[in-house]
Formats: structure tokens, C-alpha cells, sequence
């Protein structure tokens, strides 16, 4: 992101814009006092405004003011020029204090002070115009400074040596100015060389309005922690640490930390993330070096799972041929274990499927006819059960195989229509590719999303929540679409079960021959190791209704159904030229006994859920709805449900637009 300074256009039209609503609220002033004599008997000794110099003169009677997060709550101090003059303050409704009286900006707001003369021959009006005009954004490159708009003051440590920080804003209309002893700005942001100890950057933003702006001051205290390698010593033996651990975690959002060696690693990015780093009630989400010229010291990305705690450990190696094994170049594995644990939300609980040493198989891709039914036999033979990942291509091509595993108690999730990567799709081709799959999958489908290549940024988590799913990631990548061989996948899955562990499979393709002569070995040797391998999606979470419920109409009499009616299919939502949401969607038959259709809408953002219409069907095919009351700016989810005169109902998947 980078500043501009608002155009000449800009300027022109924040005017007409302000003029346009100061004009209406002019308009609100009560009759009677619009009025304005000028008569000395009804003057204002001063004017004052929080925070602000209004450089008050007696003769002036409109002042402008731009807010921002300077002010929270401006008072307005107006003292008669005559004590026995009367002093008032319009809105009608204001609450005047001692003070005078406390405005609150919120947009644009006009006051007016109207002073009376003692014998109520004179009055004048003054008017204060204040305007809230707010940062948009403000970040510290690499960093989440958890930006408020009423928030002025901020902290962040940071566990680098020599770094940089870049502030950037976002909001084009303001004008920047920083403080710091070495500041070097830039034309995209001020950049600040971190020294040893405390440093403290204050950004001050001047609204370019046309108007009189008080500037809004920020500040942010950034601290650089020491180096905690320090104390490691080089040379035999290889020891390490975690560093720049955090306390706690708050369950929904991401941690980082340090790994430190005492000698640079020659074990590879892949085996460290993959194999060696052990992560329990989470899932290490990204690892990079700290510094790209040795390989000594790493950051770790960590999501948590849940509200549970975070474990983080790696074990000593006995030998560097061994698997998951920390070494040097020169044949030295790592000498100790390392173990550190992130409280999570619920103190020091502990994640339910390590307490009952659950560990979960995921199989993904699949099903596939030559080796699906090996791996299900395979299951079968060591009572283990499992969750299939299936993609919809390939669920609809085998209901057989789907139906096959239900029966044995295995339960599935979505992996897309066809592996599509989640992260590269539009809002639309998201809704359609899941909720086709979900269609595929039927009685079977649950709320368990796991997207390709494990590949899931902001919008992916945000539009599948949205939908009612969670994101599964996996905790164990056996990575068998290598083709390593059975022996190594098999030694694989037996290193990654250990309790609370998602351990991720393949059952297509060559993959799946290898996968199921491993995973039989696998389970040979974990047979006495008191690990239970049970399902990960027990059952679809059904997504909260609004609690406003509409009755079937009554307007015609179809013939009477026992059984609920075909759910509404391949429903889809798209924003038209006039800036309106239509819903289509494909329709039951004529004569099933639908009655109509009930539009459900939510907006996950805002925590609201409604019922919009009930759409009369009258025994046609009925299958769109325009939805005029959904204002722009929010992401909109919605359902169709089909009733029928019995009034029982069928509902479609969800479907979401950003609007």
C-alpha cells in the first residue's frame, strides 16, 4: 500500500458531499430559532471545542471541523457574552452536561448553539460542524498491529536482529508525517532501522479535506527482543531452542515463534517440517529461515486447533540415518529433546483426542475401484476406522464405494470437485465446486472441508464458514504420492500417530497400491500401542437457522405429501446490474406437493440471520428471487428451502456472494 494525496476531483467532491448533508441538516433545525439577528445582547463571550482551536471570533458563525481517532467524544463549551443570556444546544435531544455540551461524532454531525438575549428580544445561532475522518488501515510491514479506528496507541516486540519495519496506511485522502531519531521515509511508507532496546514511532495523518482538520497522532512502541541464541555454543553437541514463544494463543488465530540451532542443519526444509517437528493440538503452518545465509534459525508458523493447548516438540536423534532426525553436515544429530507448550483459551486443557489417545486417518482424492477397496478391507481387517476426503467427480462416479464405507463406519469430507486449489478461485467457482460435492455426497456429507494441496487463505476460511464448513488441515503429511515405497510409508504413519494426530493418505492411483500394503503394516505394529483410529467428521453440523420461521402458504391445495420434497439444487447467487442479488435455483417437478420456497438470509459478518420472503409456488417451477433489501459492503449466505402442504421441508446447500 502506498500514499497518494487526493486529487482536485476528490477535493470537489468531498465539498459537494459535505454540502449536500450539511444541507439537510440544516433543515433539522427547529423552526423558530433559524433566525439570526445581530444584536450584542446575544453573543458568545467563547466557543471552545475539545481538542481543537475553533479561533473563535463573534462574527463568524459556521465553523468546519475533520475528526478523527484525536477525539472520541469532543465537548462543546459555549459561555453568553450577558450572564443572564441563555445558552442552548440543538439537536433537541442533546444531553448537555456541566461541561457543556458532548457531542458524538459519528459521520457527519452538526451542533448549533443558540444564545437568547435576557428579555427575549434577540437570538443568534452559531454552528459546529464535526466530521469523523478516520484511518482505514494502519500496519507495520510482517506484523498485525490488530488496527482499531479508536485505537491511537500500539506495541509490538519483534525478534529481529537487523530489521526493517515499513508503516503503511491505506487511506489516500490523508497526508503523513513521522518522528523517529534515524527515520528514513519512504514513498510507500517510513522505514526504521531497529536498534537494540525501545523504538517508538509516532505517525501523525492530516485529513486533506477542505475543511479545518485536527491532525491524529499514532503511536507505536516497537521493542526488538534480544537474541536468545546467544547463549547456544557451536560445536559438539548440536543443541537447540525455541524462542520468542508466546504465553497463550486465543484459538482462532495463528502464533509464531523461533527455532534455534547451535550449529547450522543439513537436514532439509521438507523432513524438519514434515517429520521432524511434532505439533499436538495444532498444525505447523509455514516454517522460513530467519536468516537466508545459515540454517541455524527458523520461524514457525502454529494454528491452533481449538481452544486447547499447543504443543511443539522435536526428539533427539540417535543416528543421522534415522528418520525425523536432526544433523549437521558433519554427521551430529541433535542431543535433547525440545518440548514447549502455548496455553490455549481453556487454561491448560488438554485437546480431547490426545486425552483419549484418538489419532485420525484421512484418505484423499478417492474413492477409486481398484484400491479404495483394499484400503476399506485393510481398515476392516485391524478395526480401525477412517475419513474419506472425496472429491466430487469421484463420489458421484462410486456411490457404491461411498455407500460401502458409511456401512462400515467411516465417515467422509469435501476435497472439492475436482482438487480444484481453493485459494485460486472466484467467490462463485468456491460455492460451486463445494457445494457439488456436497450434492455428490448426500446423506453422507458433513462440515468437514479439507482444500487441495492443503492451500486455504483469509477468503477460503472466511466463505467456507460462511457455508457452514470447517477447515480440516492435516497435522502428518505421509507425503506417499512420492512413491517412497510401502516399508517407508508404513514407517511414516507409525512416527506421526501419536495422539490428536490428523495423518494424511491417498487411496488413488499408483499411490493407493503402496498406501494399502503401508498402511497394513502400519496398523500390524501399532496394534498394541493403545492409539485409537477413529473418524474425524462424525456427522454434518447442521448450520444455525434464523429463529424467525415462516408457515407453508395456504393459497392452494396440492395433494398432501408424506414425504419431504426434493431439496432446491444447484442453487447460485449473483449481483445484477442494478446492484441487486438473484437467486436461482434448479426446481422441483410440478405435482410433488412443493407449496413454496422460503429464502433464508445470513450475514456471517454482522452475526445476522433472516428470513427474507416466502415465495408462493402455486405448483409451478418457481426458481428465482431478486433480494432488494441487501445493501452493498457485507458477504450475503443463502438457502432455499422447498416446503410442501404436509409441512415438511428440504433444504439446498448454501451458496455466498460478497456484495
Amino acid at each position: 500500500m502506498s500514499f497518494r494525496r487526493v486529487s482536485a476531483r476528490s477535493r470537489v467532491g468531498t465539498v459537494l458531499v459535505l454540502a449536500l448533508l450539511a444541507a439537510e441538516l440544516w433543515a433539522a433545525v427547529p423552526e423558530g430559532v433559524a433566525a439570526q439577528q445581530d444584536d450584542s445582547d446575544a453573543s458568545l463571550a467563547s466557543l471552545t471545542l475539545t481538542g481543537a482551536d475553533l479561533a473563535f471570533d463573534p462574527d463568524q458563525s459556521q465553523y468546519w471541523l475533520a475528526y478523527g481517532v484525536a477525539v472520541q467524544n469532543p465537548t462543546i463549551v459555549a459561555t453568553a457574552a450577558q450572564p443572564d443570556a441563555q445558552v442552548e444546544f440543538r439537536p433537541a435531544d442533546a444531553d448537555p452536561d456541566t461541561a457543556g455540551y458532548q457531542a458524538s461524532v459519528s459521520g457527519l454531525q452538526v451542533v448549533h448553539v443558540i444564545v437568547t438575549s435576557p428579555d427575549e428580544s434577540a437570538r443568534r445561532i452559531w454552528s459546529i460542524w464535526l466530521f469523523d475522518y478516520r484511518l482505514t488501515a494502519l500496519g507495520v510491514e510482517g506484523f498485525d498491529l490488530g488496527f482499531d479506528q479508536a485505537t491511537a496507541d500500539y506495541s509490538l516486540e519483534v525478534p529481529h536482529s537487523n530489521a526493517t519495519i515499513t508503516l503503511t496506511a491505506n487511506d489516500g485522502t490523508h497526508t503523513f508525517a513521522y518522528s523517529h531519531p534515524d527515520a528514513d521515509s519512504a514513498a510507500d511508507g517510513h522505514q526504521v532501522a531497529l536498534q537494540p532496546g525501545d523504538n517508538t514511532v509516532t505517525v501523525t495523518a492530516t485529513p486533506e479535506v477542505p475543511i479545518v482538520a485536527v491532525p491524529q497522532t499514532y503511536t507505536i512502541a516497537v521493542t526488538r527482543l534480544p537474541d536468545p541464541s546467544v547463549g547456544l555454543r557451536t560445536g559438539d553437541p548440536l543443541t537447540g531452542t525455541f524462542a520468542y514463544v508466546p504465553q497463550s494463543h486465543n484459538g482462532s488465530r495463528g502464533f509464531t515463534l523461533g527455532l534455534l540451532f547451535s550449529d547450522d542443519v543439513s537436514t532439509s526444509f521438507q523432513e524438519l517440517r514434515y517429520w521432524t517437528i511434532k505439533v499436538i493440538g495444532g498444525r505447523l503452518q509455514h516454517m522460513q529461515l530467519m536468516d537466508s545465509t545459515n540454517t541455524a534459525r527458523w520461524y514457525l508458523l502454529v494454528t491452533p486447533s481449538g481452544d486447547y493447548d499447543v504443543t511443539i516438540s522435536l526428539e533427539a536423534g540417535q543416528s543421522c540415518g534415522d528418520i525425523a532426525t536432526v544433523c549437521t553436515a558433519d554427521g551430529r544429530a541433535l542431543s535433547h529433546d525440545m518440548e514447549v507448550t502455548v496455553v490455549g483459551p481453556n487454561g491448560s486443557a488438554t485437546h480431547p483426542s490426545v486425552a483419549s489417545s484418538e489419532v485420525y486417518l484421512v484418505f484423499d482424492d478417492g474413492p477409486q475401484p481398484e484400491f479404495t477397496p483394499r484400503i476399506l478391507d485393510v481398515l476392516k481387517r485391524h478395526g480401525a476406522k477412517a475419513t474419506f476426503f472425496v472429491t466430487g467427480v469421484n463420489a458421484s462416479a462410486h456411490p457404491d464405494i461411498v455407500q460401502r464405507a458409511a456401512n462400515e463406519g467411516h465417515t467422509f469430507g469435501n476435497h472439492t470437485w475436482n482438487h480444484e486449489v481453493l485459494t485460486e478461485l472466484t467467490l462463485d467457482e468456491f460455492n460451486s465446486t463445494i457445494n457439488r460435492t456436497q450434492e455428490a455426497l448426500g446423506d453422507h456429507a458433513t462440515d468437514c472441508l479439507r482444500p487441495p494441496l492443503n492451500a486455504a487463505d483469509h477468503n477460503v476460511v472466511e466463505w467456507a464458514q460462511a457455508l457452514g464448513m470447517r477447515i480440516i488441515p492435516f497435522t502428518v503429511n505421509i507425503r506417499d504420492w512420492q512413491l517412497p515405497g510401502a516399508e517407508v510409508i508404513a514407517d511414516r504413519i507409525v512416527w506421526g500417530a501419536v495422539p490428536g494426530s490428523v495423518i494424511s493418505l491417498h487411496d488413488v492411483d499408483a499411490t493407493g497400491e503402496q498406501t494399502a500394503e503401508a498402511l497394513d503394516l502400519a496398523l500390524t505394529r501399532l496394534a498394541d500401542s493403545g492409539l485409537n483410529f477413529v473418524p474425524l467428521c462424525n456427522a454434518a453440523l447442521p448450520a444455525p437457522e434464523p429463529s424467525t420461521t415462516a408457515e407453508p402458504s395456504t393459497t392452494t391445495e396440492p395433494p398432501a405429501a408424506s414425504e419431504p420434497p426434493a431439496a432446491p439444487t444447484r442453487l447460485t447467487a449473483a449481483v445484477n446490474d442494478d446492484g441487486r442479488i438473484v437467486l436461482s435455483w434448479d426446481a422441483a417437478a410440478d405435482g410433488d406437493g412443493v407449496t413454496g420456497y422460503q429464502i433464508l438470509r445470513r450475514r456471517p459478518r454482522e452475526g445476522e440471520n433472516t428470513l427474507v420472503v416466502y415465495v408462493d409456488d402455486t405448483g409451478s417451477a418457481a426458481n428465482t428471487y431478486t433480494d432488494t433489501e441487501a445493501p452493498a459492503g457485507t458477504l450475503y449466505v443463502y438457502r432455499v428451502k422447498a416446503h410442501n402442504s404436509a409441512g415438511t421441508s428440504a433444504r439446498s446447500n448454501y451458496v455466498n456472494v460478497d456484495h
